[in-house]
């Protein structure tokens, strides 16, 4: 599956001068299981957070592995991030940027910038970082005192930047805000599939939705299809009116969910206000195959939809504005298909992977001809690494003090014997 021709053209421009860039791109878990499925076509290029667009894009694209007898021994998310960032430490000349695909990943190797062992740009995704679980407590004293190690941080909605600034104490200029994209080869418009008539999907693994409402407000006769975890199959229990047809699935192949997007007529995403944002994916995934959207207004995607032209918006928490909205749908869907073809129109020139990934670009190779500071001061405490000489490329290192000598004249040529000895004893 490849980043498709027209994502190319409308991405950001590259420098001509400037080389391809060796992006390390660091994640929670071994990635080389959905690196295969995505060869294989089983899951979209965005499924990698990057990694295949910088590829397209002509980058030299780099993650971690090891053999798959091995893997158990990092079996747990924090073993692998500490194994990424060591990896990265005793080698850091074979890349040029790093990017944590997600603020956990970027731990370890920020503490390793703090101390002064990593000196390479690093970025970050801040995905959940202003979820309520990372704003207590530890975890917040660990994040105000590790991410202004960052070079840069993206923000997935512009109403997160002043947040982020005011609980971990950052940098605006830091943050940069760049959308979620989506693979428009992976997800496009299909003319030959007519969806299933009066059938509301709404999918989505994340914290921050509000099915409550959504079952609440499902008008009579339609059927409400749900793809979520358990943890929020088991929020709606009991909820649901009598004779109400609803069917809830747990974690489906991306196959199989893009089939489900296909044959739903509405897909409708009931959220509430959050500052760590939700669905973004399942938005942007939905606006490529032009699907008709009904979206709570929420500051999180009010830079992805706008309403009445991609999505209708309707108040979160609000069920009965939400049933009406669902009832227009399904009863004239002719009338808002202007929307689903709008939104396709958005999702393939702001929202395309290539375009995404292009503005992630433009950020690395500005950081990294920016000229590399020390992140802290106790960066000369804990910096483990030999005086920095010169010394020619064909010079034998076999006698340190030979290679001291030689390193502070450079002038003296390499095969040049060494100046003799005085001699210890009287003429």
């Amino acid at each position: 599956m490849s980043v498709s021709t027209r994502a190319r053209e409308q991405a950001a421009p590259m420098p001509d001068a400037a080389p391809p860039l060796r992006l390390l791109f660091l994640y929670n878990t071994c990635f080389e299981n959905e690196i295969a499925s995505y060869h294989r076509g089983e899951i979209a290029a965005h499924r990698l957070i990057g990694y295949a667009d910088a590829q397209a894009l002509g980058q030299t694209a780099l993650h971690y592995t090891i053999p798959r007898r091995l893997r158990w021994l990092l079996a747990k998310p924090l073993c692998w991030r500490t194994f990424q960032t060591l990896c990265a430490i005793v080698r850091p000349g074979r890349f040029d940027c790093a990017i944590a695909t997600h603020e956990a990943a970027a731990l370890p190797i920020l503490l390793a910038r703090r101390l002064g062992l990593l000196r390479r740009p690093v970025i970050v995704l801040a995905l959940s970082l202003l979820h309520p679980r990372e704003c207590r407590g530890m975890r917040k004293w660990l994040w105000r005192r590790l991410l202004p190690a960052a070079d840069a941080v993206i923000a997935v909605f512009k109403a997160q930047i002043p947040w982020l600034v005011k609980e971990y104490s950052l940098n605006p200029d830091r943050i940069e805000f760049v959308p979620v994209g989506v693979d428009c080869d992976f997800f496009r418009p299909d003319p030959h599939s007519a969806p299933e008539p009066n059938t509301c999907l709404a999918a989505g693994t994340q914290s921050g939705r509000d099915l409550p409402t959504l079952v609440r407000a499902l008008p009579p006769g339609a059927k409400l299809r749900l793809i979520v975890t358990p943890h929020l199959a088991e929020s709606i229990r009991g909820l649901a009116p009598p004779g109400a047809d609803i069917e809830i699935l747990n974690y489906v192949p991306m196959c199989q969910l893009r089939e489900h997007y296909r044959k739903a007529a509405v897909h409708i995403c009931p959220l509430v206000e959050t500052r760590f944002g939700s669905s973004h994916t399942v938005l942007v995934e939905n606006m490529a195959m032009g699907k008709t959207l009904i979206v709570s207004d929420v500051s999180g995607v009010r830079d992805y939809v706008e309403h009445d032209v991609t999505a209708l918006l309707v108040p979160p928490g609000d069920a009965d504005q939400l049933r009406e909205a669902i009832r227009a749908v399904l009863e004239n869907p002719a009338r808002y298909r202007h929307l689903g073809e709008n939104a396709a129109r958005t999702a393939h020139t702001r929202h395309a992977g290539a375009t995404i990934v292009g503005r992630w670009i433009e950020i690395a190779q500005r950081l990294c001809h920016r000229a590399a500071k020390p992140a802290h001061p106790l960066r000369a405490r804990f910096a483990f690494r030999p005086a920095r000489v010169t010394t020619p490329l064909n010079t034998p290192r076999t006698d340190l003090n030979a290679w001291m000598r030689l390193s502070s004249t450079p002038s003296t040529p390499s095969n040049a014997p060494p100046p003799p000895r005085p001699s210890s004893r009287p003429s």
